[in-house]
C-alpha cells in the first residue's frame, strides 16, 4: 500500500512540474480582426497592402471560413460583363434593390457595395484570385454574378490574401477565440481579449476592431434572440461553428442589432441530405434542381402554395416555405422527367454546379428505390400511389393536381399567375415526386453598421473603434436576401465592408485618406 502511495505521489508530482502554466501574451496592431472568412481575409490583405498592420484572430485551426462554401460573388460593370456584352446601370440594380428590400436599408451603403462591386471583382483577380466567368440570375437574367474556378475559391482565395497580409507585416493567429472586447475610459473599442489553445489570454491592442467571423447558426442562444420565428426543424448547411461570437462581443458592449428576421435561403435542399453532397453528387443535384425548378410543387398538405415559377429566387421560395411547413414536394410525370434527362435539360440552373440545359442524368439513380434515395424520391403507377408513399394525402394530390392541369389546358395559371412557359400538366404515368426541406445557407443579421461598417450602440451613435462586416453586420439586406437583384452580393458585401472598415480608421486613428484602387501597389 505504502508503495502504490508513493508511485502515485511521484506520477502526480511529475505530471505537475510538465503542465503548462497559462499565461498573458500581448500583440500590436493597427486593425485587430476577428474570423477568417473572405470579409476577414480581404480587409487584412487590404490593410496590409496600405501600411496598416493587421493582426487576424481565428479560433479555428485554419482561415477560410464559408469559403469552401462561397460559388459565386457580385460583381457590377467587370471585365467578364463587357465580355458578355451586358451592361446595368448603378441606379437602375440601387432601385431594384431598394425596392425588393422594402427601403429597409441604408441606401448610402447600398450605393457604396454596387458601385464598388466592380473594382471588387478586378481587385480580386489582380491579386491572384481566379475568377473565371459570370452567371445570370434565374428569374431575371442579369448576369452579375462571378464564379470562380473550380467552383469554389477556397485554397486560391486564402493563398493569394495570406501572401498579402504576410508579406506586408502583417500576422494571422489561429486556434484562438476572441471573446471579449477592450474599451478605454471613454468607450473607444481599444482591441480584444481572446483565449488560445494553450489557455493564454491574449490581448490585442489596436486602433479599430473589425468583427467578421461568420453567422451565429450554430448558436441556438442567438437564434432565438435574433430569429424566434424560424422553425426548429431547418438545417443550416453554414459551418457548424458558426456560433457568433463576435455578435455576442458587440451586444455585450453595447451594440444594437438588425435584420435578424433576414437569412441567406437555398430554398429547399433534397430531404435530410447534407449540402456537400448535394453539390457534388449527380443524383443529389439533379434532385436539387428539380426541387428549384418551377415544376408543380406541393406543400405538406398536398397542395400548391405559391407560384412555382419564381423558385429560382430562394428568398422567394424560402419565405413561401417558411410559413407553409417549412417542406417541398416536387411532382413530375413521366414526360417532363425524359425531358430533364435527356430533352431540354434543366429549367433553373444552380450556380456553377448546373446550368440551365444541363442534362438531369441523375434522376434514374435518385428514383432507383436504393440506400437514402428511397427517404427522399418516390415513384408510383399513378397519382393516388406516389402521394402514398411520398406520405401525402393521396385525395388531397389528386385534386391539386386535376385543378393544375385544368390551368394547364387554359394556358392561364389563375390560382398563383405562374408564367404560361412554365405550366406543364401532370398527365403520363409513372409518376415522380422528390421531397426537399428549407434549408438556410447563412443568417444575415447581426451587429447595425453604418456605411462605413462602424457597430452602432443602443443609443444610436457609432461606437469608435469597432466595425463588423460579412454575416456580423446586420441591416444589409432588409427582410429578404436579394438574390434575384444582386446574385453574390452577400460575399461581394462581406469583401468590401471589411475595406470600409480599414478606409474609416485610416482616416480617423491615423488622419490618413486611404483611396480605394483595384491596382496593385506600386512598391519602391
Amino acid at each position: 500500500m505504502k508503495t502504490f502511495k508513493i508511485a502515485a505521489l511521484c506520477l502526480s508530482m511529475a505530471a505537475a512540474a510538465f503542465t503548462v502554466q497559462a499565461k498573458e501574451v500581448k500583440y500590436e496592431a493597427d486593425v485587430a480582426i476577428v474570423g477568417g472568412a473572405p470579409a476577414v481575409m480581404v480587409a487584412a490583405a487590404y490593410a496590409a497592402e496600405n501600411g496598416l498592420k493587421p493582426i487576424l484572430v481565428e479560433k479555428l485551426p485554419g482561415v477560410g471560413g464559408n469559403l469552401m462554401m462561397l460559388e459565386i460573388t457580385f460583381g457590377q460593370r467587370t471585365k467578364f460583363t463587357d465580355q458578355d456584352q451586358v451592361y446595368y446601370p448603378s441606379d437602375e440594380l440601387i432601385a431594384d434593390f431598394l425596392a425588393y428590400s422594402h427601403y429597409m436599408v441604408n441606401p448610402i451603403m447600398v450605393r457604396r457595395f454596387i458601385e464598388r462591386s466592380g473594382e471588387n471583382i478586378k481587385w480580386l483577380t489582380n491579386r491572384g484570385v481566379e475568377i473565371v466567368g459570370n452567371t445570370a440570375t434565374e428569374l431575371n437574367g442579369r448576369r452579375v454574378g462571378h464564379i470562380y474556378k473550380n467552383v469554389f475559391p477556397h485554397r486560391n482565395f486564402i493563398e493569394a490574401m495570406r501572401k498579402i497580409i504576410l508579406d506586408n507585416g502583417g500576422q494571422i493567429i489561429v486556434e484562438t477565440r476572441a471573446d471579449k472586447l477592450i474599451q478605454n475610459a471613454d468607450g473607444r473599442v481599444v482591441g480584444l481579449h481572446a483565449k488560445n489553445y494553450l489557455n493564454d489570454d491574449v490581448i490585442v491592442h489596436a486602433k479599430g476592431v473589425i468583427l467578421a467571423a461568420g453567422g451565429y447558426g450554430a448558436n441556438p442562444k442567438l437564434l432565438k434572440l435574433l430569429n424566434p420565428d424560424m422553425p426548429a426543424d431547418t438545417p443550416i448547411t453554414g459551418r457548424k461553428n458558426s456560433t457568433g461570437d463576435g455578435i455576442q462581443m458587440g451586444i455585450d458592449i453595447g451594440a444594437k442589432t438588425a435584420g435578424g428576421e433576414a437569412f441567406i435561403s437555398e430554398g429547399a435542399l433534397p430531404y435530410k441530405v447534407d449540402y456537400r453532397e448535394v453539390i457534388n453528387q449527380k443524383t443529389w443535384i439533379a434532385a436539387n434542381v428539380l426541387n428549384k425548378g418551377p415544376s408543380l410543387q406541393l406543400n405538406k398538405n398536398g397542395r400548391r402554395f405559391f407560384n412555382e415559377g419564381l423558385s429560382g429566387d430562394f428568398s422567394v421560395s424560402g419565405n413561401a416555405l417558411r410559413i407553409n411547413g417549412n417542406y417541398l414536394y416536387t411532382l413530375i410525370d413521366d414526360d417532363e422527367k425524359r425531358d430533364l434527362e435527356t430533352g431540354s435539360g434543366a429549367v433553373f440552373g444552380y450556380f456553377g454546379h448546373a446550368l440551365p440545359g444541363d442534362k438531369m442524368t441523375g434522376l434514374s439513380n435518385l428514383f432507383s428505390g436504393k440506400g437514402r434515395m428511397a427517404e427522399v424520391a418516390f415513384v408510383g403507377s399513378t397519382i393516388e400511389e406516389v402521394a402514398k408513399k411520398a406520405g401525402l394525402d393521396p385525395k388531397a394530390v389528386r385534386a391539386t393536381v386535376d385543378r393544375y392541369n385544368k390551368l394547364c389546358d387554359e394556358g392561364v395559371d389563375s390560382d398563383f399567375n405562374k408564367d404560361r412557359r412554365y405550366l406543364r400538366p401532370v398527365r403520363k404515368g409513372p409518376f415522380y415526386i422528390v421531397k426537399g426541406q428549407h434549408t438556410i445557407c447563412d443568417t444575415a443579421g447581426g451587429l447595425l453598421v453604418t456605411e462605413d461598417a462602424q457597430v452602432i450602440g443602443k443609443n444610436g451613435d457609432p461606437i469608435p473603434g469597432l466595425y463588423a462586416s460579412g454575416a456580423m453586420a446586420g441591416g444589409k439586406y432588409g427582410p429578404s436576401y436579394v438574390y434575384n437583384v444582386a446574385t453574390g452580393y452577400a460575399s461581394a458585401s462581406a469583401m468590401m465592408g471589411g475595406t470600409f472598415a480599414v478606409q474609416d480608421i485610416a482616416k480617423k486613428s491615423f488622419k490618413r485618406k486611404i483611396v480605394y484602387t483595384a491596382d496593385l501597389p506600386n512598391k519602391k
